[in-house]
Protein backbone atom coordinates (compact mmCIF):
# COMPACT_ATOMS: atom_id res chain seq x y z
CA UNK A 1 0.00 0.00 0.00
CA UNK A 2 2.92 2.65 0.98
CA UNK A 3 4.68 1.66 -2.28
CA UNK A 4 0.86 2.84 -4.24
CA UNK A 5 0.45 5.94 -2.48
CA UNK A 6 4.75 6.92 -2.96
CA UNK A 7 3.96 5.56 -6.85
CA UNK A 8 0.65 7.79 -7.44
CA UNK A 9 2.37 10.86 -5.46
CA UNK A 10 4.94 10.54 -8.14
CA UNK A 11 2.47 10.62 -10.91
CA UNK A 12 0.71 13.58 -9.42
CA UNK A 13 4.20 15.49 -9.32
CA UNK A 14 5.36 14.64 -12.75
CA UNK A 15 1.81 15.44 -14.38
CA UNK A 16 1.89 18.89 -12.35
CA UNK A 17 5.03 19.37 -13.92
CA UNK A 18 4.28 18.56 -17.13
CA UNK A 19 0.96 20.81 -16.58
CA UNK A 20 3.25 23.47 -15.41
CA UNK A 21 5.50 23.50 -18.53
CA UNK A 22 2.48 23.43 -20.26
CA UNK A 23 0.72 26.18 -19.08
CA UNK A 24 3.59 28.74 -18.94
CA UNK A 25 4.09 28.23 -22.56
CA UNK A 26 0.40 28.28 -23.60
CA UNK A 27 -0.30 31.76 -21.16
CA UNK A 28 2.97 33.48 -22.97
CA UNK A 29 1.61 33.86 -26.71
CA UNK A 30 4.31 35.83 -27.73
CA UNK A 31 7.00 32.55 -27.15
CA UNK A 32 8.01 31.10 -30.44
CA UNK A 33 9.00 27.73 -31.02
CA UNK A 34 12.51 28.96 -32.02
CA UNK A 35 12.42 31.11 -27.99
CA UNK A 36 11.52 28.07 -26.25
CA UNK A 37 14.02 25.50 -28.17
CA UNK A 38 16.85 28.02 -27.83
CA UNK A 39 16.43 28.47 -24.02
CA UNK A 40 16.14 24.79 -23.50
CA UNK A 41 18.83 23.75 -25.32
CA UNK A 42 21.12 22.55 -22.55
CA UNK A 43 18.18 20.60 -21.08
CA UNK A 44 16.14 19.27 -24.60
CA UNK A 45 14.10 16.94 -22.06
CA UNK A 46 12.75 19.78 -20.79
CA UNK A 47 10.70 19.90 -24.41
CA UNK A 48 11.04 16.44 -25.78
CA UNK A 49 9.55 14.67 -22.12
CA UNK A 50 6.52 17.29 -21.64
CA UNK A 51 5.82 19.59 -24.99
CA UNK A 52 5.64 17.50 -28.22
CA UNK A 53 3.62 14.21 -27.39
CA UNK A 54 0.49 15.03 -24.92
CA UNK A 55 -2.87 14.97 -23.87
CA UNK A 56 -6.39 17.01 -24.36
CA UNK A 57 -8.58 17.64 -21.91
CA UNK A 58 -10.56 14.81 -23.39
CA UNK A 59 -7.42 12.44 -23.44
CA UNK A 60 -6.59 12.54 -26.84
CA UNK A 61 -3.30 12.37 -28.25
CA UNK A 62 -1.93 16.04 -29.38
CA UNK A 63 1.09 15.97 -31.49
CA UNK A 64 3.21 18.96 -31.25
CA UNK A 65 4.47 19.13 -35.16
CA UNK A 66 5.62 22.51 -34.98
CA UNK A 67 8.69 20.71 -32.41
CA UNK A 68 9.47 17.89 -34.87
CA UNK A 69 10.07 20.55 -37.57
CA UNK A 70 12.05 22.55 -35.60
CA UNK A 71 14.25 19.53 -34.78
CA UNK A 72 14.10 18.19 -38.20
CA UNK A 73 15.14 21.62 -39.74
CA UNK A 74 18.12 22.55 -36.69
CA UNK A 75 19.97 19.32 -35.93
CA UNK A 76 23.62 19.01 -37.40
CA UNK A 77 25.95 16.21 -36.70
CA UNK A 78 27.51 18.25 -33.80
CA UNK A 79 23.93 19.69 -32.54
CA UNK A 80 21.63 16.43 -31.93
CA UNK A 81 20.89 16.95 -28.44
CA UNK A 82 17.15 17.68 -29.14
CA UNK A 83 17.13 14.22 -31.46
CA UNK A 84 18.67 12.11 -28.65
CA UNK A 85 16.68 13.31 -26.24
CA UNK A 86 13.35 12.72 -28.36
CA UNK A 87 14.93 9.51 -29.26
CA UNK A 88 15.32 8.22 -25.39
CA UNK A 89 12.02 9.68 -24.33
CA UNK A 90 10.47 7.60 -27.11
CA UNK A 91 12.28 4.45 -26.47
CA UNK A 92 11.42 4.66 -22.71
CA UNK A 93 8.06 5.39 -23.65
CA UNK A 94 8.31 2.14 -25.38
CA UNK A 95 9.55 0.39 -22.97
CA UNK A 96 6.81 1.40 -19.94
CA UNK A 97 4.43 0.21 -22.31
CA UNK A 98 5.64 -3.41 -23.48
CA UNK A 99 8.09 -4.34 -20.56
CA UNK A 100 7.19 -2.29 -17.36
CA UNK A 101 2.96 -2.26 -18.59
CA UNK A 102 3.03 1.15 -16.94
CA UNK A 103 2.46 3.45 -19.93
CA UNK A 104 -0.33 6.70 -20.16
CA UNK A 105 -0.79 5.75 -23.94
CA UNK A 106 -2.98 2.94 -25.24
CA UNK A 107 -0.64 0.68 -28.41
CA UNK A 108 -2.69 2.65 -30.71
CA UNK A 109 -1.11 5.99 -29.35
CA UNK A 110 2.25 4.91 -29.21
CA UNK A 111 2.60 3.47 -32.23
CA UNK A 112 1.26 6.93 -33.72
CA UNK A 113 3.93 8.62 -31.61
CA UNK A 114 6.68 6.29 -32.62
CA UNK A 115 5.73 6.90 -36.01
CA UNK A 116 5.93 10.56 -35.74
CA UNK A 117 9.27 10.85 -33.96
CA UNK A 118 10.88 8.36 -36.20
CA UNK A 119 10.13 10.30 -39.02
CA UNK A 120 11.77 13.29 -37.17
CA UNK A 121 14.85 11.42 -36.12
CA UNK A 122 15.48 8.49 -38.01
CA UNK A 123 16.09 10.53 -40.88
CA UNK A 124 18.86 12.36 -39.06
CA UNK A 125 20.53 9.64 -37.91
CA UNK A 126 20.69 7.68 -40.73
CA UNK A 127 22.24 11.16 -42.71
CA UNK A 128 24.91 12.54 -39.71
CA UNK A 129 26.25 9.42 -37.94
CA UNK A 130 28.66 8.26 -39.86
CA UNK A 131 29.80 11.93 -39.92
CA UNK A 132 30.19 11.97 -35.98
CA UNK A 133 29.74 8.50 -34.73
CA UNK A 134 30.54 9.51 -31.10
CA UNK A 135 28.03 12.28 -30.80
CA UNK A 136 25.57 9.64 -32.42
CA UNK A 137 25.85 6.88 -29.73
CA UNK A 138 25.32 7.97 -26.57
CA UNK A 139 23.41 5.80 -24.89
CA UNK A 140 21.66 4.54 -28.21
CA UNK A 141 23.42 2.43 -30.89
CA UNK A 142 20.67 3.02 -33.42
CA UNK A 143 17.77 4.82 -34.01
CA UNK A 144 13.54 4.21 -33.45
CA UNK A 145 12.74 2.25 -35.62
CA UNK A 146 16.49 -0.10 -35.55
CA UNK A 147 15.38 -0.43 -31.31
CA UNK A 148 11.93 -1.62 -32.15
CA UNK A 149 12.65 -4.23 -34.74
CA UNK A 150 15.71 -5.42 -32.49
CA UNK A 151 14.03 -5.38 -29.47
CA UNK A 152 10.14 -5.97 -29.96
CA UNK A 153 10.06 -7.92 -33.95
CA UNK A 154 6.96 -10.48 -32.65
CA UNK A 155 5.57 -7.79 -31.26
CA UNK A 156 5.76 -3.86 -31.48
CA UNK A 157 7.33 -4.38 -35.19
CA UNK A 158 4.71 -6.16 -36.23
CA UNK A 159 1.64 -4.34 -34.71
CA UNK A 160 4.02 -0.52 -36.08
CA UNK A 161 4.37 -1.67 -39.63
CA UNK A 162 0.26 -2.84 -39.78
CA UNK A 163 -1.11 0.16 -38.42
CA UNK A 164 1.04 2.87 -39.71
CA UNK A 165 0.27 0.90 -43.32
CA UNK A 166 -3.76 1.18 -41.86
CA UNK A 167 -3.03 4.59 -41.61
CA UNK A 168 -1.34 5.18 -44.61
CA UNK A 169 1.81 5.89 -43.01
CA UNK A 170 0.23 9.12 -41.46
CA UNK A 171 1.39 11.17 -44.58
CA UNK A 172 4.57 11.34 -43.33
CA UNK A 173 7.38 11.50 -45.59
CA UNK A 174 10.23 9.08 -44.27
CA UNK A 175 8.46 6.96 -42.42
CA UNK A 176 8.47 4.02 -45.70
CA UNK A 177 11.81 4.53 -46.11
CA UNK A 178 13.21 4.82 -42.40
CA UNK A 179 11.22 0.89 -41.63
CA UNK A 180 13.24 -0.29 -44.89
CA UNK A 181 16.36 1.10 -43.56
CA UNK A 182 15.45 0.10 -39.63
CA UNK A 183 15.08 -3.42 -40.76
CA UNK A 184 18.55 -3.48 -42.24
CA UNK A 185 20.31 -2.75 -38.65
CA UNK A 186 21.95 -5.97 -36.64
CA UNK A 187 22.69 -6.27 -33.04
CA UNK A 188 26.05 -4.52 -33.65
CA UNK A 189 24.35 -1.29 -35.38
CA UNK A 190 23.50 0.64 -38.20
CA UNK A 191 24.64 -1.33 -41.55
Amino acid sequence: MKNLIIIICILSLFSCKKAQINRKISTTPNFSIHEIMEKNKSNPEEVTDHLIFTKDKNNKLQINTEILSYIQKNTTAQQNQYTLALEKYVTQEIIKFYDDKNSPWTEEELIKIIAFAANTTDPLHQKFWKESPDNWHKGMWGNILSFCYLTYPKTLWINFQNQVKKENYYNLPHIKEMISYASEFDKFGPP
